[in-house]
């Protein structure tokens, strides 16, 4: 971004939801193990 001439955002982690659940980029492991079901293996 700095090479276009832009300033790049200071954060870059960015939370949301998804199929009713919180996701944080910054904890992937803490969102998959909030569901029930597991991958079996």
């Amino acid at each position: 971004m700095t090479e276009a001439g832009l300033t790049p955002p200071t954060a870059t982690t960015k939370t949301f939801s998804v199929t009713g659940k919180v996701f944080d980029p910054a904890k992937p492991e803490e969102y998959l193990n909030s569901f029930a079901i597991k991958r079996a293996g």
